[in-house]
């Protein structure tokens, strides 16, 4: 996993909770935390942090994950903005999400491993999008939809009809924009 990740977790943990709390789940996971952006890491180090981090905020892993997706994409943002402001609201942006963010993304972090979505069953009102990912980061990937939106000022009502964690071969997210 690129090092731009662990950058980002950090800076919500630090955010949120001050640079202690990031040192405790460094030291209550056993790593040194030193995550250069263009870096590549172990998954297991993410994996850790997040087991770590729902330990001391008394949340599930998938929670934390959306906790840590929700609050991304500001930083996202920030890093990137041109792509944002290619983009007037989360649906296009999330339907482009494949063809324009994840190329870009690619170019920033040479050897980024980008999950893949697929749109079906799109109308003017719903979205039903197909997550598959080896890292199964659903709630991940979850917390950045609905982040997407808050972006655009957009209300969007999420559910998630299937899921590799419950059995699934995907990860099916039903997105409904709300007026």
């Amino acid at each position: 996993m690129k090092g731009i990740v662990f950058n980002v977790v950090e800076a919500i943990i630090e955010k949120e909770f001050g640079p202690e709390m990031w040192d405790l789940l460094l030291n209550n996971a056993e790593l040194d935390g030193a995550y250069s952006s263009l870096g590549n890491y172990p998954d297991s180090e993410l994996y850790a942090i997040v087991d770590t981090a729902s330990q001391e905020l008394g949340l599930t892993a998938a929670e934390t994950l959306k906790w840590v997706g929700k609050r991304s994409m500001p930083y996202f943002n920030d890093i990137v903005p041109y792509i944002f402001k290619n983009y007037s609201n989360s649906e296009d942006f999330i339907k482009d999400v494949n063809n324009i963010i994840h190329p870009e993304i690619k170019k920033l972090y040479p050897g980024a491993i980008c999950p893949h979505f697929h749109m079906i069953n799109s109308s003017k009102k719903s979205l039903s999008l197909v997550y598959t990912s080896p890292r199964k980061l659903c709630a991940l990937a979850e917390g950045f939809i609905e982040s997407a939106a808050e972006i655009y000022e957009n209300n969007i009502s999420i559910h998630q009809t299937e899921c590799f964690h419950n059995g699934a071969k995907r990860c099916v997210f039903l997105v409904e924009w709300v007026s």
